[in-house]
């Protein structure tokens, strides 16, 4: 073989190993890409669930707030019956604390006392029910979570809704005072009998609510008649829970 043959078959061994090892790179990417379609994309972490699940909270809150709200309001305009408006009036109650539970900051205590007593004077007026409201000057000013903030809330509507649908009263007198690191209240009202105020999913409710502060809830038949509801709650279980959720 000539000297000009063997460089002509080298040069074209050589070619053809330049193009054996082009279609080898060829066929990995055309692998890499198929593997690529075909392998789901790597899952969101912890944090990131959270976050798109807290959006899709967000969004269901608004969507309820933005159509079931409004006509919750226009129903109560048009409800004479002074109960039916208390029951609509309690929903909207209730459907602004799933609006606001998510994104609810923490509050003080006497912030809190102050929105319940608002609350409550709104709802006992419309039905020609006194309350009476005493509240130790030395409760301390603590701050709260809005997820505590919103048992009490739902605890102490509880406890006006069974007064006045239930029990038939027409006085309500609470008393808040703060003894050896315990916050209790005290709602008693006038009306009926202690079977018919402390019977019922309501009820239970409160029991289970009361629990996860740390706390408890019971019933006490007053001497003169009416009823009394105790709820007493660990301020250190107040102020913990606020930390956890600063």
């Amino acid at each position: 073989m000539s000297l000009v043959n063997a460089i002509v078959v080298i040069a074209i061994a050589a070619l053809v190993g330049c193009a054996a090892c082009a279609a080898c790179t060829c066929v990995r990417a055309s692998r890499a890409r198929r593997l690529a379609q075909t392998v789901p994309p790597p899952l969101p972490d912890a944090h990131e669930r959270e976050q798109i699940a807290a959006q899709e909270r967000a969004k269901i809150f608004r969507d309820l707030h933005d159509d079931i709200g409004v006509k919750l309001l226009a129903l109560l305009h048009t409800v004479d019956d002074v109960r039916q408006a208390d029951l609509v009036r309690s929903i909207i109650y209730d459907l602004r604390d799933i609006v606001s539970r998510s994104r609810r900051p923490p509050g003080t205590l006497l912030e809190v006392l102050a929105q319940i007593r608002d609350e409550m004077e709104q709802r006992l007026e419309a039905f020609g029910v006194n309350l009476g409201w005493r509240q130790d000057p030395a409760t301390p000013d603590v701050v709260v979570a809005g997820a505590s903030a919103l048992n009490l809330f739902r605890i102490m509507r509880e406890a006006v809704t069974n007064a006045i649908r239930h029990g038939r009263a027409r006085a309500i007198c609470v008393s808040i005072a703060c003894r050896d690191g315990w916050l209790s209240f005290e709602i008693a009202n006038d009306g009926g009998a202690l079977r018919a105020a402390s019977g019922g999913t309501g009820t239970s409710g409160m029991q289970e609510r009361a629990a996860s502060l740390g706390g408890s809830v019971r019933w006490v038949e007053e001497p003169g008649g009416g009823v009394k509801v105790v709820l007493e709650v660990p301020l250190l279980s107040l102020q913990a829970n606020a930390q956890a959720n600063a």
